[in-house]
C-alpha cells in the first residue's frame, strides 16, 4: 500500500512539474485585436507582430514564449505601445526570446513568469497582474490600471524574473507591478540619447530686433541655420506593489515615465536577488500597504546600480516599504542619491530598516527623511571602480553624504536595546548602524529632536 502510494505520488509530481513550465514549441494563442491594427505571423519557431497603429490593444487565451521560440514586436516607433491582456487561467511562462523596438505592456492577473533561459530586448516592458482600466485610451500619457479580482481577499499571481531583460529605448524603462514582485535574473535600463537637427530663422545681427524695422539698413537679414537639438531620458526601473497605479508616461519628448501607487490591502513584497542596474537613471523598489500590520516589505540581498554621466537627477535609488531588508550579499550603489522612505500611501510613516552583516552601501547622498525609524545592523562601504566621473576614478569617502531627518524623539543604544520610555521608542538606531554611517560617509548629519545616548 505504501509503494502504491509512492509511485502515485511520483507520477503526480511528474505531471505537476511538467505542468509548471511551457513547453520548449510554445508559442501565444488565440489573439483577438481590441483597438488598432496589427498583423500576425507564425513561422516554424517564430511569431512576428507587425503592429501598423502607435497603439495596439490585444487579448490572448495565452502568452507563453517556449524556450526555443522567439516573439517579435514590430512597432512603428520606440514611442508605440503593443498592450497584451491575458484572459488565460495560467501565468504566462517566457523561456524563449522577447523583441521589440517600443514598448510592450503584458497585463495577467495569474502572473508572469521569465524563466532562467529568457532573453528580452525591448525599448521599453511593463509586466502586471492588474489590468488597464480602458484599454481604448492608449493614447493618453496616463494610464490607469486596476486590480482584476474585486476580492481583495485573493492573491494574485506573482510577476518574477530569472532570466535577462534589457531595456534601451527612447524613454526605455522596465516596470513590474503586482501584489509579490521578484528579481532572481538581471534587469538592466540603458538610457537614451539623439541629436537631430532642425532649421532655425536667425537674425544676423544676434538680436531680432537688428533685422527689423529701422535697424535692417544696417545690413542685417534673416537667415536659415541649422540648430543641433539633443533629447536624452533617463534609463527607469521600478518594482512596485500596490492596489492600483496610474503609469504616467513622458510626454512627446519621452522624458520620465512615473507610477503612482495606490495602497494595497494585502501582504506586499518587492524582493531582488539578482542584478538591477540601470545605466545613467534611476531605481525605485516601493511597496504600498493599509498599515504595519499588513506587511510591506522590500528585500534587497544583490544589486542595485543606478549611474550618471552628468551631475543630474539621474544616478539615483528609492527604497519605499515599512520594511526594508538588506541581506548579507546586497550592494546598493547610486552615484547620486539613495532615499530611504516610507511608502507614501502608508497608514503608518514608520520604516523599520535592519541591515545584515555584508551588505554595502555606495552613494553620493544618502537621505532618510521620515517620521520614525528603526534601523539595526551595520552595512560596509561598497567598492565601485567605475566612477571617472569623481576624482581619484571612485566616490572618495570625504564626497559622501549621509542625512537622517526625523520628526519624533529618538534613542541611539545597543543593538537589542528596545528604545527609552522617554520620547518614543518606535525611534531607533542602533550603534552598529550609527558606527557604520561614520566609518563609510565622509558627513553624517542627524536632524533629530532628540537624542538619548544610552551606550556610546
Amino acid at each position: 500500500m505504501n509503494r502504491l502510494n509512492l509511485i502515485s505520488l511520483a507520477i503526480y509530481g511528474l505531471f505537476a512539474g511538467s505542468s509548471a513550465y511551457a513547453n520548449t514549441n510554445t508559442l501565444p494563442q488565440g489573439h483577438s485585436v481590441k483597438s488598432g491594427t496589427a498583423e500576425f505571423a507564425t513561422q516554424n519557431t517564430q511569431m512576428t507582430i507587425t503592429q501598423k497603429t502607435p497603439q495596439v490593444s490585444i487579448e490572448w487565451n495565452s502568452f507563453d514564449i517556449g524556450k526555443e521560440n522567439t516573439v517579435e514586436f514590430k512597432q512603428p516607433t520606440a514611442r508605440s505601445i503593443a498592450y497584451n491582456r491575458i484572459n488565460g487561467g495560467n501565468a504566462s511562462q517566457i523561456q524563449g526570446k522577447l523583441k521589440a523596438n517600443g514598448r510592450v505592456f503584458l497585463a495577467n492577473p495569474n502572473g508572469v513568469i521569465f524563466s532562467e533561459t529568457s532573453q528580452v530586448n525591448v525599448g521599453a516592458i511593463l509586466a502586471t497582474t492588474k489590468e488597464l482600466e480602458n484599454a481604448q485610451a492608449l493614447d493618453n500619457n496616463k494610464l490607469k490600471f486596476v486590480r482584476v479580482n474585486k476580492d481583495k481577499n485573493k492573491n494574485e499571481g506573482e510577476i518574477v524574473n530569472r532570466g535577462k531583460i534589457y531595456a534601451d529605448g527612447e524613454n526605455g524603462f522596465i516596470v513590474f507591478v503586482g501584489d509579490k514582485v521578484k528579481n532572481e535574473g538581471e534587469l538592466k535600463a540603458k538610457n537614451f540619447e539623439k541629436t537631430t537637427t532642425r532649421k532655425e530663422r536667425v537674425c544676423t545681427g544676434g538680436q531680432d530686433y537688428l533685422c527689423d524695422g529701422l535697424y535692417s539698413s544696417y545690413g542685417y537679414r534673416w537667415e536659415e541655420q541649422e540648430v543641433n537639438e539633443t533629447v536624452r531620458t533617463p534609463a527607469q526601473i521600478i518594482l512596485a506593489s500596490g492596489e492600483s497605479f496610474e503609469l504616467e508616461l513622458g510626454g512627446d519628448r519621452g522624458t520620465s515615465v512615473s507610477v503612482y501607487l495606490d495602497k494595497n490591502t494585502l501582504a506586499s513584497l518587492i524582493e531582488n536577488k539578482g542584478a538591477i542596474i540601470a545605466e545613467n537613471g534611476y531605481v525605485e523598489l516601493t511597496a504600498q500597504g493599509v498599515n504595519q500590520v499588513l506587511d510591506t516589505a522590500v528585500n534587497n540581498d544583490g544589486l542595485v546600480k543606478a549611474t550618471s554621466a552628468t551631475r543630474t537627477t539621474d544616478g539615483k535609488i528609492t527604497l519605499s516599504a515599512s520594511k526594508i531588508e538588506l541581506g548579507a550579499k546586497s550592494d546598493l550603489y547610486a552615484q547620486q542619491k539613495l532615499d530611504f522612505t516610507s511608502p507614501e500611501k502608508s497608514g503608518s510613516k514608520q520604516v523599520k530598516i535592519r541591515s545584515q552583516k555584508g551588505s554595502k552601501i555606495l552613494a553620493k547622498e544618502t537621505n532618510i527623511k521620515i517620521d520614525k525609524l528603526h534601523f539595526e545592523g551595520e552595512f560596509a562601504r561598497g567598492e565601485h571602480n567605475e566612477d571617472s566621473f569623481y576624482r581619484g576614478g571612485g566616490l572618495d569617502r570625504q564626497d559622501n553624504l549621509f542625512n537622517v531627518e526625523l520628526l519624533g524623539k529618538i534613542n541611539i543604544g545597543d543593538q537589542g536595546t528596545t528604545g527609552s520610555a522617554v520620547g518614543n521608542s518606535e525611534n531607533f538606531i542602533s550603534n552598529d548602524t550609527l558606527a557604520s554611517m561614520l566609518g563609510n560617509s565622509g558627513r553624517v548629519n542627524l536632524n533629530l529632536r532628540l537624542i538619548l545616548r544610552e551606550v556610546l
